[in-house]
């Protein structure tokens, strides 16, 4: 599912009296509110990216980027396992000969030793004694697993357990490259606005994910609309940080345009003070 915001004319009556004051046309005020719109959406994405100015930094960038990761290993983590946290759980219930005689049984480079471990995990009491042990992920138990925001919850039990660590790593490691996948949406919309500056670079990675619409030669009604085409983007900028993000934006671009001002008052009054 896709999402998109439109930006009108009448957007606030703030930015409509500066724009007036500065002798702007409404269609390039509308263009960068716009564009301030879709990064501050960017930024309100999951993972957030910090810092109080729109262009960040490279720190900052860097965090977010690492949490997000994290994220995705941590909930990847939840779901799959591997023979070590089997292990582990048979030999906290007491049960020590029997997960000894599981982790040998699992070791084995054959599949028939991956069974009869299976076997031997299916007798214990733990939480995997009704799983079975795989030699891929099934990817599907993880898209069945998240939430509305794409998140897997805490107390999601394990989907399956997998024949090596290998596997669970590889997967991961690919699963963390799409980190900046929904905000990219919004670069993509921001670029056609005039820049994505503000914006991560590894969230700027795909193109053709968002778009822009300049309708601002509509007569009297003239607008932008921006939007996203990443179909879960709606998932990761829940309502309440849309509300925030398109708040952010105004304020930032009221804060540009009356900076703007101000700077034309003070140029007019050094040279009023020069004549006199």
């Amino acid at each position: 599912m896709s999402i998109s915001a439109t930006v009108t004319e009448d957007a606030t009556q703030t930015i409509q009296r500066l724009a007036l004051d500065l002798k702007l046309d409404i269609a390039v005020v509308l263009k960068r509110l716009g564009r301030l719109e879709a990064v501050s959406f960017a930024r309100s994405t999951q993972p957030y990216t910090k810092g109080g100015d729109e262009e960040g930094s490279s720190a900052n960038y860097a965090e977010s980027l690492a949490q997000g990761k994290g994220a995705v290993d941590r909930d990847i983590r939840r779901l799959f396992k591997t023979g070590g946290s089997v292990y582990a759980e048979i030999r906290a219930t007491g049960d020590k000969p029997l997960a000894s005689a599981f982790y040998i049984a699992y070791q084995g480079n054959k599949l028939k030793g991956k069974k009869g471990a299976e076997a031997l995990m299916q007798k214990s009491t733990t939480k995997f004694k009704t799983l079975t042990i795989e030699r891929k992920i099934n990817a599907d138990l993880h898209k069945q697993s998240r939430d509305g925001r794409g998140r897997v919850a805490r107390n999601r039990l394990p989907k399956q357990v997998l024949a090596g660590d290998k596997t669970l790593e590889t997967y991961i490691a690919k699963k963390q490259k799409m980190v900046g996948l929904a905000k990219s949406g919004w670069a993509s919309a921001a670029r056609e606005m005039g820049g994505a500056r503000g914006i991560p670079s590894w969230a700027k990675r795909w193109t053709n994910t968002g778009s822009a619409t300049d309708k601002t030669g509509n007569g009297n009604m003239q607008s932008v609309i921006i939007e996203s085409k990443v179909k879960y983007a709606s998932q990761a900028l829940p309502d309440g940080e849309e509300a925030h993000a398109l708040r952010i934006a105004a304020d930032r671009l009221v804060k540009g345009l009356q900076q703007a001002k101000d700077k034309r008052i003070a140029k007019a009054n050094a040279k009023l003070t020069t004549k006199s």
